[in-house]
């Protein structure tokens, strides 16, 4: 099973810390992921 994760966001720079920390803790890891900025 192949997973993707997208990752809507705007203006949220100063968030991707927390949102490596979260993708890094989950117990299967995506094999692409694919950031959206509007």
């Amino acid at each position: 099973m192949k997973i993707t994760l997208i990752i809507p966001t705007y203006n949220a720079g100063a968030l991707w810390p927390n949102v490596l920390d979260a993708i890094k803790q989950q117990t299967i890891y995506p094999d692409k992921v694919i950031v959206i900025d509007s």
